[in-house]
């Protein structure tokens, strides 16, 4: 059994009952700081996992660079094979043959990396949505404090 105590000669909450409300007031802290490092992890998840998809974005520009730079022989376009004959004809289409399976697969593999920055971007919206809706929870939480703090006080 606990004594009551008294403030200005009114007897105030048992210390049980302090101690029930303290362990709830606690709960709710607990519960309010575990909802801001879920927000904060998910918040640098998301940073870094910008950050891949700038590196993916780079790798496909790097890739399209490269597409850009690939020669066409012609004729007359200086290179050492653009004299109008048989054999130099041949070596021309034989030359533009192979860069043109090079520039295939350079196309394939930026599809590639394109597809995975499309996965990837995917991932940051779903995340960004997270931390939006946790942080949205985080606000109402602290609204409904704010709420019923104003209401015990009043």
């Amino acid at each position: 059994m606990t004594t009551p105590v008294y403030i200005n000669g009114s007897e105030s909450i048992s210390l049980d009952l302090q101690n029930s409300e303290f362990s709830r007031t606690n709960v709710i802290d607990r519960v309010f700081l575990l909802l801001v490092r879920m927000i904060e992890v998910l918040q640098k998840a998301t940073a870094a996992t910008s950050d891949r998809l700038k590196f993916l974005t780079d790798w496909q520009k790097a890739y399209t660079d490269q597409l850009d730079s690939v020669h066409s022989f012609t004729m007359k376009n200086g290179d050492l094979v653009d004299k109008d004959t048989q054999s130099q004809r041949d070596i021309r289409d034989e030359l533009n043959r192979a860069n043109s399976t090079y520039t295939e697969q350079l196309r394939s593999r930026r599809q590639v990396v394109s597809d995975d920055a499309k996965t990837l971007q995917t991932t940051v919206n779903q995340m960004s949505d997270a931390v939006n809706q946790q942080t949205s929870m985080a606000t109402s939480l602290l609204q409904q404090l704010s709420t019923i703090l104003g209401a015990i006080f009043k």
